[in-house]
C-alpha cells in the first residue's frame, strides 16, 4: 500500500493507544456482509489489488 501522509484521518493511531482492534481489510469485511445477507460469494480474484 501507498504511504499516508502524516495528517490522514484514515490513521489508526488513536485506535491503537486505545487498545482497539485494527478494522479488516475492506474485502473481507463485504464478503462477510454478503454472506450474512445471504448472497453468493466468488473467490477472490488473484489478480485483484
Amino acid at each position: 500500500p501507498a504511504p499516508r501522509p502524516p495528517y490522514s484521518v484514515l490513521d489508526n493511531h488513536l485506535a491503537r493507544l486505545l487498545d482497539l482492534e485494527p478494522l479488516p481489510p475492506w474485502r473481507d469485511s463485504l464478503r462477510r456482509l454478503l454472506a450474512d445477507l445471504g448472497e453468493p460469494v466468488a473467490a477472490p480474484d488473484p489478480a485483484a489489488p
